[in-house]
């Protein structure tokens, strides 16, 4: 079977059905369900808007999927945030909007899904054009752009405008999905099952 982001969202839809624990009943299982519809419908939302408003429910889609996440997998006393966590350094001037700066905070969202992926958390210093540069689509549309006014300019004379677009469209990272399974959980038999036995 291929997976497709349509069947990752049907797996999805699924997990909503039947929650990995400790998501399977009470207020995780609430927002676990909630927050994984709410990320697929943002999502859509998002693929169906122009692209000066994608943004916005992109970002909510990815909240509402870190949520989903916390409450599958963080632990009790962190499984619920409020806030996304991230925000701009105080009393700091930018002469563009690509070098606005976003910091972490000490809690919210993105704070408390790095701890509870054990991923890194937000770099300090990071601007919003080096964010958005690091987004494929984003970089491919750049370098086009540079390399088409290379090319107007007369400093890149040896290819056409359509092999330069097709060699940058080569060079770009795309996301690759594989299949998987859901695995249960090994249960290992504690000292009470071999007393019993």
């Amino acid at each position: 079977m291929q997976v497709t982001p349509d069947s990752i969202w049907m797996d999805l839809r699924a997990m909503r059905a039947d929650p990995p624990d400790p998501a399977r009943e009470g207020p995780r299982r609430e927002v676990f369900s909630a927050s994984l519809q709410q990320a697929e419908e943002l999502h859509l939302a998002a693929s169906v808007c122009g692209r000066a408003s994608q943004a916005l429910p992109l970002f909510y889609s990815l909240s509402q999927g870190g949520r989903a996440i916390a409450a599958a997998i963080g632990p009790e006393d962190r499984w619920t945030f409020h806030g996304h966590g991230i925000g701009l350094p105080p009393d700091l001037e930018y002469e563009t909007v690509l070098d606005v700066e976003v910091a972490p905070r000490k809690s919210g969202a993105f704070v408390s899904l790095s701890e509870i992926t054990d991923s890194a958390p937000l770099p300090e210093g990071l601007s919003l054009g080096a964010l958005l540069a690091s987004l494929p689509e984003v970089a491919a549309t750049v370098a086009l752009a540079v390399a088409l006014q290379a090319h107007k300019e007369g400093l890149v004379t040896d290819i056409t405008t359509d092999q330069i677009e097709q060699r940058i469209r080569d060079k770009v990272w795309a996301p690759r999905y594989v299949p998987y399974r859901r695995a249960e959980a090994a249960v290992r038999p504690g000292p009470l099952a071999a007393g019993a036995a």
